[in-house]
């Protein structure tokens, strides 16, 4: 047989490239094969279709190997070979094919069986290693000796091959013996970790649904196997160190919750150390929060498919444990190479997948790397693309798992709303960190106000943060003319009047952040820049009306009582009532905002009927605006909030005028839409003749 098997290589090697339903014929064949009718088969036609079939998958499997750039992308077509049952089918053909060889030799003969099987087998293993190194570090060598090197390796994976057991199950055995051949419990490795591992990364199911998930005895074989002593120093021993590490946690997890991880403590300590020497070392300047950009194969076998990291959350969840930035770094790696910070689609659900396995677990991890990039916020100036990158992710997991866990302990929540405030603060105004900010800003208004008021209050009295001199500074920033701001200047500016509002709302006196006389001065910059010809094109202009409308609603009471008399010669009411009217209130929160500040402000005015009538016909423009589709992309709820608070605007504004002016927005207010008429209870509606306000229900 060993010269067929010489011609089936060249056949698969020379085969063109292989489609997908060619392969998935030839999947059909091999399952179809039955076993008892192979031995009868005088014509040969079974041997054939077998010869055929593998001929196809052979080709496809050396396609592969030979892609570079397009690999990962054919890879998918890889998990229907990965299948345990298409695996177990191979062994028990595998054995089929020796025993017919065997019985064609000579009882006394030395030699090895190797059948189309184990080529198969051999390019399956190889495959899988090769996919981690294809998304890892390339090495440039001459092409003469990468074909050496390859022949030379393939030749020592097929001899690897044909010394495997003659059942998938026997696997697992052959991994725990310590007389098996290194290069077999190698090659059985990479064939575990393609199945358990690689299979469910390719076809996005999980090995916890799994009906063929690893069985508890893995866990015992990959315990004795990891304890034993290897070369480390060779990479092919490495990656295989960390398949089993990855094996291992593909196999505790497809365990019940009760029964996982029944190893502690000496083999989780082995595990940790697998990791960390899969890590390369830190180098100058570096931190945990600094990713691996290129990583070596082992390391792409730990994070680059499986859920080794989400698992390692759950295992090692106290930072008091030794060796615990292993994880931290680990994660930071895992998190760089979820995808750009740029395209949130293409990291985002993968990042909510893994936070949704254990989120008590993900929290704890979250929190320490927020403070951990705090700490290193405060230590250097200037966060590098990679790590901001890095804390972009971390920051906006932490406000998912804020929002969604509402039993988050108290401590986890304070910890992580103390380290987003305290990024806040240190982060400067690179585009990746104003991102940054945008996301710290989701995640405080989350917190509960009382954890958020002791938060600040602890980072106030931290004398190296010096909070309310930074807060300060940043105000100082935007000192020069509003017309000169740049975009990144007007966004920095609108998160600042969102921080605001937040410390306001959380019951914090306004002098624990800020100077006062800083902060009416900046409040007096941003109103004035409405006033330049280039608010009416910038595109920060909604966004930043908003916040400005929101920040006085909120803060400005304090505001008032800190500097009573320089805010009444900074601004007026009249003057918000006017941006407000002129930019039109883009967006359902924008237009809630105005109408809030509308009642917010009419107890404090003189009646003026020109600014009544011209707020309330903004204000039916907005109503009619609300009651129709131009907002059916927004939330119900919001909407609805935003409808009863244009209406009760609306009805204050009447009750005010006509108190001092009579029939002085009567005529504006019955021109409203019939709809928003009655959208709403407690509408005050004015007859156009008589100009006498009754109360209408719904």
């Amino acid at each position: 047989m060993d010269d067929s098997e010489q011609s089936l290589r060249k056949t698969g090697s020379s085969t063109s490239a292989t489609s997908h339903e060619e392969l998935t014929n030839a999947i059909e064949t091999i399952m179809a094969v039955d076993r008892a009718r192979l031995s009868k088969d005088e014509s040969g036609s079974s041997f054939e279709r077998i010869y055929s079939a593998a001929s196809v998958i052979i080709a496809f499997l050396d396609m592969l190997k030979a892609e570079r750039d397009g690999m990962l992308r054919l890879a998918a077509l890889l998990a229907p070979l990965l299948d345990v049952l298409f695996m177990d089918r191979l062994f028990e053909l595998r054995r089929t094919f020796h025993d017919m060889a065997a019985a064609f030799g000579q009882p006394d003969d030395a030699v090895a069986l190797v059948c189309w099987v184990d080529h198969i087998l051999a390019r399956l293993g190889s495959t899988s290693l090769h996919l981690l190194k294809t998304a890892s570090v390339r090495v440039d060598v001459t092409e003469d000796a990468l074909q050496t090197i390859l022949k030379h390796r393939d030749d020592s994976v097929l001899h690897a091959a044909s010394q495997l057991p003659h059942s998938w199950e026997d696997m697992i055995t052959l991994i725990g013996s310590e007389h098996a051949s290194p290069a077999a419990v190698r090659l059985a490795l990479h064939l575990l970790y393609a199945v358990y591992v690689i299979k469910p990364h390719l076809s996005g199911a999980s090995n916890e649904t799994n009906k063929c998930s690893p069985s508890r005895s893995l866990l015992h074989a990959l315990q004795s196997y990891i304890h034993r002593r290897h070369d480390s120093l060779v990479l092919d021993q490495r990656v295989a160190e960390a398949m089993a590490v990855s094996l291992f946690a593909a196999a505790d997890m497809a365990l019940d919750k009760a029964e996982q991880s029944p190893f502690r403590p000496h083999t989780q300590a082995t595990l940790l150390g697998l990791m960390h020497a899969a890590l390369p070392p830190l180098e100058t300047g570096q931190d945990v929060l600094s990713p691996v950009i290129r990583p070596q194969p082992q390391l792409t076998a730990l994070c680059g498919c499986g859920s080794t990291v989400e698992w390692s959350w759950a295992i090692w969840d106290d930072e008091r444990i030794n060796d615990y930035d292993v994880v931290l770094r680990l994660t930071a790696t895992w998190l760089y190479h979820l995808g750009s910070s740029d395209s949130p689609s293409s990291w985002g659900p993968p990042l909510l997948d893994a936070l949704a396995k254990n989120p008590d677990a993900a929290t704890i991890v979250i929190a320490a790397l927020l403070r951990r990039a705090k700490t290193q916020a405060l230590s250097s100036r200037i966060l590098s693309d990679d790590v901001t990158d890095v804390v972009h992710k971390c920051t906006q997991a932490a406000a998912w798992l804020v929002n969604a866990c509402e039993d988050i302990g108290h401590g986890l929540c304070y910890n992580i709303s103390k380290a987003a405030s305290g990024l806040f603060v240190l982060l400067g105004d690179t585009a990746g960190e104003l991102k940054v900010k945008d996301i710290v800003i989701e995640l405080l208004s989350y917190v509960p106000p009382n954890l958020f008021s002791d938060s600040i209050s602890e980072l106030s009295r931290e004398a190296r943060l010096n909070l309310k001199n930074r807060l300060d500074d940043k105000l100082r920033a935007l000192r020069k003319a509003p017309v000169e701001w740049t975009s990144s200047q007007r966004r920095a500016a609108t998160q600042l009047l969102q921080f605001i509002t937040l410390t306001s709302h959380a019951a914090l006196a306004v002098t624990t952040c800020f100077h006062s006389q800083c902060l009416v001065s900046f409040f007096k910059q941003v109103i004035a820049w409405f006033a330049s010809p280039e608010a009416a094109q910038a595109d920060e202009s909604p966004r930043l009306l908003q916040a400005l409308l929101t920040a006085l609603l909120i803060a400005e009471p304090s505001i008032l009582e800190l500097d009573m008399d320089r805010r009444t010669h900074s601004w007026t009411d009249e003057d918000i009532w006017a941006l407000a009217i002129d930019f039109k209130c883009h967006g359902v929160l924008t237009k809630a905002a105005f109408a809030s500040f509308v009642i917010a402000s009419l107890p404090r005015r003189k009646c003026d009927a020109l600014w009544h009538a011209m707020a309330l016909d903004c204000l039916r423009d907005f109503l009619f605006e609300l009651t129709t589709l131009q907002h059916a992309d927004e939330d119900e709820t919001l909407s609805m909030y935003a409808r009863m608070v244009t209406m009760s605007a609306i009805g204050n504004l009447v009750d005010h005028a006509a108190e001092n002016t009579g029939k002085s927005c009567a005529f504006l207010l019955c021109t409203l839409p019939a709809d928003s008429r009655g959208c709403t209870s407690g509408v005050h509606a004015v007859h156009p003749m008589d100009g006498k306000s009754s109360h209408r229900a719904r």
